[in-house]
């Protein structure tokens, strides 16, 4: 990612002097901070991660539940997301609130696509809960997301009021892992029929968690394609140009 700001600079929308790469203590934190004037938004964008080093992420050792956040003692979340989480919050939280007091009118969106999503949701999450003053401009954009926690964490998210736009594609297994240990979803799924490409918003109960067996919740291992993890709407490349490839690191949380 190290020539990003001058890729970046092709963009016209974006003020090229706001462009802030932020790496963490582990590999995969990585991503950028950007400012759209135009579009009155802070992006922070979190890269993504492959199918297989994702799943092998979820389904490590690190895979338990553990506490967190601490201002909900039930609330649970995935130890590796959460360990990674806790090694990156720090390498763009000062400049993300530098930003939003530099332009009170902008929207601060966390985006991220596979593990880049557990790190937007968990790191806005955090944001909104140390400045509840910004909490209202706060959104949630991820691609491909897994379960981040248990029930109490769900819960407790979707009360929180960050508007979350939780977006899956066709028969992208990433989306339902984990399956066990009592992980549920937060709401906001936004679901890619495929083929079609068409879009539809999924229903979701907030009592009980259930999701919408029309979207993803359906897919199954014999039923799921791994290409699914990668182009969503069947666009390869969201860009005209290449900001960097998906992370194949080895994922390590601690």
């Amino acid at each position: 990612m190290s020539k990003l700001p001058q890729k970046m600079a092709l963009d016209e929308s974006i003020l090229q002097k706001s462009v802030q790469v932020f790496r963490g203590e582990v590999k995969p934190c990585r991503g950028v901070i950007v400012v759209s004037r135009r579009q009155r938004r802070i992006l922070v964008s979190f890269r993504g991660s492959s199918f297989h080093s994702l799943s092998t992420f979820v389904a490590d050792s690190k895979i338990f539940l553990s506490q967190w956040p601490a201002f909900w003692p039930e609330s649970k979340v995935h130890q590796g997301f959460k360990g990674v989480h806790l090694k990156c919050y720090g390498s763009y939280s000062a400049r993300v609130l530098e930003y939003a007091h530099q332009y009170p009118r902008a929207k601060v969106i966390f985006v991220g696509h596979s593990l880049g999503g557990a790190l937007s949701l968990l790191g806005a999450l955090q944001f909104g809960h140390d400045h509840p003053h910004i909490r209202h401009r706060l959104e949630v954009t991820t691609f491909g997301m897994p379960r981040i926690g248990n029930d109490h964490f769900s819960r407790g998210y979707n009360q929180f009021g960050i508007t979350t736009n939780r977006i899956t594609n066709g028969f992208d297994l990433v989306s339902n892992l984990p399956f066990f240990y009592g992980y549920t979803h937060v709401r906001g799924e936004i679901y890619i029929v495929p083929e079609s490409h068409e879009t539809i918003y999924c229903t979701y109960n907030e009592e009980t968690l259930e999701e919408d067996n029309a979207c993803s919740n359906r897919i199954t291992f014999s039923t799921s394609r791994l290409q699914d993890h990668g182009a969503y709407w069947g666009i390869g490349d969201y860009l005209p140009y290449r900001l960097s490839r998906p992370s194949t690191d080895t994922l390590v949380g601690s």
